[in-house]
């Protein structure tokens, strides 16, 4: 089994609509890479925490939907980000047709990236304390 620090447990998740909406709303970093667009903000909690939207539009299938969340929660689950951070990962156009090869290359060059851009945002205690 796998330690603690990496299952992949409630508290890592986005669930409600309202920490979504923050992260749509405050997003601070956008990456895009076929076939997905990741928005992140700084994280409310001490965990680094991930939502996905994959829609029937760019998924038909159920089975494909499914395949793509997995992929993305396996990815997240392995991350080890300089920072907590709220993430979420939409689905674009042509996401069903990748196979798994193909989303996992993409989700680890969006990883990477988004831990480059972390790691030249200032610190979360350097914010005015207003925010």
């Amino acid at each position: 089994m796998g330690s603690r620090s990496n299952a992949f447990t409630r508290q890592r998740r986005l669930l409600a609509k309202a920490d979504f909406d923050r992260v749509f709303s405050q997003a601070t970093i956008r990456l895009n890479c076929h076939p997905f667009l990741l928005l992140a903000t700084r994280g409310c909690t001490t965990e680094s925490r991930v939502g996905m939207v994959v829609g029937k539009r760019h998924a038909r299938r159920a089975v494909d939907r499914n395949r793509i969340r997995r992929s993305i929660r396996e990815s997240f689950r392995v991350l080890d980000l300089p920072c907590s951070v709220d993430v979420v990962i939409l689905a674009r156009p042509g996401a069903g047709a990748c196979n798994g090869r193909q989303l996992a290359d993409s989700l680890a060059e969006l990883w990477s990236r988004l831990a480059r851009k972390l790691e030249k945002l200032p610190e979360a205690g350097q914010d005015s304390p207003g925010r």
